[in-house]
């Protein structure tokens, strides 16, 4: 836990959890054979009804 989690009230830090999570269900949907696609929007989505507003949720290859 990053040190400067201190400024965020809890209500902050309860919908910054949400990032590790929706990281997290990314990673498992990609393991899972999911679409790329699929995988983003519902990135988005569980990142915006958390009220968080993401420039981005995308993956790409570690390689490239």
């Amino acid at each position: 836990m990053s040190s400067r989690n201190q400024y965020l009230t809890p209500e902050e830090r309860e919908r910054a959890g949400v990032i590790y999570r929706t990281l997290c269900g990314m990673r498992d949907a990609l393991h899972a054979g999911d679409a790329h696609a699929a995988i983003e929007a519902n990135a988005r989505k569980a990142l915006q009804q958390a009220e968080l507003l993401p420039d981005y949720a995308v993956l790409r290859r570690r390689r490239t």
